[in-house]
This record gives C-alpha cells, sequence and structure tokens, in this order.
C-alpha cells in the first residue's frame, strides 16, 4: 500500500462523511402540492410559493437561481400547466435555510442581476446541485491530499 492509499484510507475515517456532503437539489414536481390559496409548497418541507397562481399544475422544472455572498437563497423555477384566458408566469419555490449552489458547474453568474443561474437542459431537478449551510462541498482528491499533508506534518511535532 502506498502512501496515497494510505493517506486517503486515514483521511476518509478521520473526516468521514463530513467532506463528502451529499448535494441538495429543488423539489421533485411529484412532491409539489397545490394549496388552498393558490400557492405551491412542499409537505413537511420549507419550500413554498410566495405568489398566487392560476395554473393547477406543472410541467417541468426550468432552473433555479440563487442570492447571496457565501451562502443565500435558492429560488426553485418550474414551469405551470397553460390556463386558457389568463397569463400564466413560472413557478417560483423558495426556502428560507441558506444554501450555496456548486459553482462552476451548471450555475452561470450574470452580473447585471448578481444572481447565480443554473438552467436546466433536461428539464432534471439533478441538474442544479447546491448545498446546505454548514455542510462542506466534497473536497477534491489534491485537496483531501494537501489536508493531510498539513494534519500529518511532523513540522509542527516538538
Amino acid at each position: 500500500m502506498n502512501f496515497k492509499n494510505v493517506s486517503l484510507a486515514i483521511c476518509l475515517t478521520l473526516y468521514g462523511s463530513f467532506l463528502f456532503a451529499a448535494p441538495r437539489y429543488c423539489p421533485e414536481i411529484r412532491d409539489i402540492r397545490f394549496s388552498q390559496k393558490s400557492t405551491w409548497f412542499v409537505p413537511g418541507e420549507k419550500w413554498q410559493s410566495s405568489t398566487f397562481s392560476f395554473s393547477k399544475g406543472l410541467r417541468s422544472f426550468v432552473g433555479a437561481y440563487w442570492i447571496g455572498a457565501e451562502y443565500g437563497v435558492v429560488t426553485c423555477l418550474y414551469e405551470p400547466t397553460k390556463v386558457s384566458g389568463k397569463e400564466v408566469f413560472d413557478v417560483e419555490l423558495m426556502n428560507s435555510d441558506l444554501f450555496s449552489p456548486e459553482v462552476g458547474n451548471m450555475w452561470v453568474y450574470q452580473p447585471k442581476t448578481s444572481r447565480y443561474y443554473c438552467y436546466s437542459k433536461t428539464g432534471s431537478t439533478r441538474d442544479c446541485p447546491f448545498y446546505a449551510m454548514g455542510e462542506e462541498m466534497p473536497l477534491t482528491e489534491e485537496q483531501l491530499f494537501d489536508q493531510l499533508r498539513y494534519n500529518f506534518s511532523t513540522a509542527d511535532i516538538s
């Protein structure tokens, strides 16, 4: 067994799954409900719309946008089913928890609005991953080894 394999094994043992927090995603359409107040929500979770909706159905996941500095608010966008005679706007679901997007993947910064946007190419919520506040984004193998070199350095041992 070489040093990298031993180091990785030690790292995984010491840090466990903390460094490998699972990404979060916007709610799936099947989990979203229409309320008696004509708004959208996810039962048992904090996801909810803040505006009235004429539509009583959702067609597809459009994407999401994020506002914040290090952590901020994620808003998920869904295309509603069409309603004859009424203008229908995208449904926005927000969550009061703070999140951080997986920047550099599907999230793109728009300086004009000071927001990060993620447009789903497949209609899947998995296209736009983000992380909850307090959970770490996964480290690359190189970052893991850098931490190991620092944590297991003999330079600080007296």
